[in-house]
């Protein structure tokens, strides 16, 4: 299957009512094919749009979101500051410091945020996703019997192989998501796939 010029992997594990859809990123989707020295921290996997349907209903969906930088305008310091090395070099001046929030960088000026740059990644804030991604998110749910019709059914063990699906491992909301739906036995199940990701 193809949606919008990319390719597109239906899994489905056991053939049970969870679908896993997976539209991968053609040339020019990723923000480090533009600049070689962009620090890449591939949370992506290759993809643009991960979306996974229970029952055909949409119950995760994530779009790749480029580096987005939001700098106050009240700041004279930050006029023309258009990425993070520009913001590095502002740190340098007094007053101000670089902070680290996970993979985000906050500049500070005594202690007040005032500019932030977001690393690309797979995000489920659609406020960020790009035309290409709403419409190719669109296009899958409005293609779901299709997408069910044509899904590749796996074992369960190849979730592992889910790059977005194994981060979510540690997530608290997912773990109590898990807890709630299938008590002790998916919290054991869970556990599980926790000691394969790590060996």
């Amino acid at each position: 299957m193809e949606i919008i010029g990319r390719n597109v992997d239906a899994v489905r594990y056991l053939n049970g009512p969870l679908v896993s859809v997976y539209v991968r990123q053609k040339p020019g989707d990723c923000g480090k094919e533009k600049d070689a020295s962009y620090l890449c921290a591939d949370t992506c996997g290759g993809n643009l749009v991960v979306l996974r349907f229970l029952d055909r209903q949409p119950i995760s969906v994530m779009g790749l979101v480029l580096p987005e930088l939001n700098v106050s305008p009240k700041v004279p310091d930050l006029a023309g500051v258009k990425d993070l090395a520009g913001l590095e070099a502002v740190a340098r001046k007094e007053g101000y410091r670089l902070g680290s929030m996970g993979l985000n960088k906050v500049l500070y000026y005594r202690d007040e945020p005032v500019a932030a740059c977001y690393p690309c990644g797979l995000s489920k804030d659609s406020s960020w996703f790009s035309s290409d991604v709403s419409d190719t998110i669109s296009t899958l749910v409005a293609k779901v019997d299709e997408i069910y019709s044509t899904a590749k059914v796996r074992p369960l063990d190849a979730i592992l192989e889910d790059h977005s699906f194994c981060r979510q491992l540690e997530n608290p909301s997912f773990l109590n998501a898990v807890a709630n739906m299938f008590g002790s036995e998916g919290m054991d199940f869970v556990n599980t796939l926790k000691s394969r990701v790590r060996h």
